[in-house]
C-alpha cells in the first residue's frame, strides 16, 4: 500500500508557504490560503490524520488491503490550486 498525502501542516509546509509568499510578492497569511482554498474541506491535513492512515492501514484489521495507493488530501483539487496561484 501507498499513502499519497496532499498538503500536510509540517515543517516542510511553513518553507513552501514562506518561498510562496516571497516568490509571488503575496502576504504571508494570503499565500498559506492558497492550498486550503482548493481543498474542499478548506484546510490543509495535520500530521496525525497521516500518521492514522499509516496506522490502521499497518494494522491487523488491514490485512485483506493491499497494492492500493490511499489519497488523504481532503479532495484537494490541484488544477483549483495552480489556478489561485497563476491569477496573480
Amino acid at each position: 500500500c501507498a499513502v499519497n498525502p496532499g498538503p500536510v501542516r509540517t515543517e516542510r509546509w511553513a518553507g513552501l508557504v514562506a518561498a510562496m509568499s516571497r516568490d509571488m510578492k503575496l502576504p504571508h497569511e494570503e499565500a498559506d490560503k492558497l492550498a486550503p482554498a482548493s481543498i474542499p474541506l478548506g484546510r490543509i491535513a495535520e500530521v496525525e490524520e497521516v500518521a492514522n492512515l499509516v496506522v490502521m492501514l499497518a494494522s491487523p484489521l488491514m490485512h485483506m488491503v493491499n497494492g492500493t495507493q490511499i489519497e488523504i488530501d481532503g479532495g484537494q483539487e490541484k488544477a483549483l490550486m495552480d489556478r489561485l496561484r497563476d491569477r496573480r
